[in-house]
């Protein structure tokens, strides 16, 4: 990705910070060199294996906390009659700025919806109150 260039997808705004989410990355946009980096420590979490097109979501979640959504297609059915269900998976991430950068820490990650249709994102809000 080039430096300057928009990442797809998802974005969320915490204390001050512009994140993005995309191609299974996580990135953050540093003001001072007018670039995205990577966001350092996500050890485990499982967006990797996300193709160009699926989209993950991101919110905002109070004391410097981050949201992740993603979805997976999961098939089922038999002989043949193959269908496909899609799992919701829901990611806490704490986030600290270090001097080389801002580090995730994967506080946890755990599916959190099975349905039997096929969707997409549309939006990720995170509610203020």
């Amino acid at each position: 990705m080039e430096k300057h260039s928009l990442p797809r997808y998802s974005y969320c705004v915490i204390e001050n910070v512009w994140y993005s989410a995309s191609y299974g990355d996580l990135r953050w946009y540093d003001y001072e060199v007018h670039e995205w980096k990577n966001l350092n420590g996500l050890d485990g979490l499982p967006l990797r294996k996300l193709g160009p097109f699926d989209r993950i979501g991101l919110a905002g979640y109070g004391g410097g906390k981050m949201m992740v959504f993603w979805k997976e297609e999961m098939p089922s059915g038999f002989f043949g009659s193959v269908r496909y269900h899609t799992k919701i998976w829901c990611a806490e991430i704490s986030l600290e700025r270090r001097s080389e950068g801002i580090w995730g820490k994967v506080e946890w990650f755990d599916p959190v919806l099975t349905s039997p249709m096929n969707f997409n994102f549309i939006k990720v809000l995170a509610p203020t109150l």
